[in-house]
């Protein structure tokens, strides 16, 4: 995991903004967040500079462009090593079908998002995985039928109040007996 950043409030907000509009003008953003538009586009930059902020990206509605059938794989390294998952890991990033990666504890190693014409397609795509050299992998699958919220919708002010919230409750409940 990376090291987390120290953000005040100021670069919560800014980032709040961006991630609903990454088109937002420095203007209204600064007039958003109390500040002229030089600090803001300075905490921006060094946001930048810090890996916080990592690109603007369109949030592009997937089958809205093509037909699509998204499978969420879930998937287990057999004879688990870190040289076999980190093989695992580097021939999934070379595949373009495979549009999301992540590491996950439990019976599980890996969830894929996986981009598919058809199921057909599919079955294809997960033939080649079976096939490749230097893992041996067991997975389940999951078609996803409608997506109903995601990362790209974050509401980061929320997020962090409910954060702040649940830190209030844990430090009161630990005070009590």
């Amino acid at each position: 995991m990376s090291k987390r950043q120290r953000l005040d409030k100021l670069d919560h907000k800014i980032l709040d903004l961006l991630i609903k509009d990454g088109r937002v003008s420095r203007a209204a953003l600064g007039q958003e967040v109390g500040l002229s538009q030089t600090p803001c586009f300075e905490r921006i930059k060094k946001m930048e500079r810090r890996n916080v902020i990592s690109g603007c990206h369109a949030a592009v509605e997937l089958p809205k462009v093509t037909e699509v059938l998204i499978i969420v794989v879930a998937v287990e390294i057999l004879d688990y090593t870190p040289s076999r998952a980190s093989a695992f890991v580097a021939y999934v990033q070379d595949m373009p079908e495979v549009i999301g990666v992540q590491s996950v504890l439990g019976a599980f190693d890996f969830y894929l998002q996986v981009a598919a014409r058809n199921i057909d397609h599919y079955q294809r795509i997960m033939q080649r995985l079976l096939s490749a050299d230097g893992f041996e992998i067991d997975y389940r699958s999951y078609p996803v039928s409608a997506t109903h919220k995601s990362p790209q919708n974050l509401e980061l002010l929320a997020l962090l109040n409910a954060f702040e919230q649940d830190e209030a409750e844990a430090s009161t409940t630990e005070r009590d007996p």
